[in-house]
């Protein structure tokens, strides 16, 4: 009697596990509110980072390229703000780390540490951020695929640029 319950359990955490993988994998488009939202907490999070490596960093080219993505960010910010004030979206106020637990280690680094980490972070984040964008580029609405297609290209050279720091 007790294999019955024991073999449906099984099966279930199988089957279940089978279509977490799946819906993993094949990752639905990202829509266009949710898009302009990861941008933001995206640029939210680079711009806290760069401002760091200004403070922290201990080359100059590190630090002149803090400086870059500040601006770079900035500019974003402001393409990113009207679109989405345009559909009611609610930003936050704040970084909101997608890990709570990670949050900005960066902080707590310096010297040479520091430089690797951020650089790394820099770099992880870049390639997230260009296949956000990528995706979004191909949205049906054209004002947010007409943004993402826009920055783009700067966000391409940026981690040209960061990976140079290596």
């Amino acid at each position: 009697m007790r294999t019955i319950p024991l073999k449906f359990a099984m099966m279930f955490l199988l089957l279940a596990g089978t279509t977490l993988l799946a819906q993993q994998k094949n990752k639905a488009p990202v829509g266009d509110a949710q898009f302009l939202l990861q941008a933001f907490n995206g640029r939210m999070i680079a711009t806290d980072n760069a401002k760091l490596a200004v403070r922290k960093g201990t080359t100059p080219q590190l630090r002149q390229f803090g400086k870059r993505m500040v601006k770079d960010q900035n500019e974003m910010y402001k393409a990113i703000k009207p679109l989405g004030a345009s559909r009611n979206a609610v930003f936050p106020k704040s970084v909101n780390y997608i890990d709570p637990k990670v949050g900005n280690k960066l902080s707590k680094l310096s010297g040479p540490d520091f430089n690797r980490a951020y650089i790394n972070r820099t770099v992880a984040d870049l390639e997230k951020d260009i296949a956000l964008f990528k995706q979004a580029a191909t949205s049906k609405n054209k004002e947010t695929a007409s943004l993402a297609k826009e920055f783009l290209p700067l966000l391409e050279a940026q981690l040209t640029d960061v990976r140079q720091l290596y």
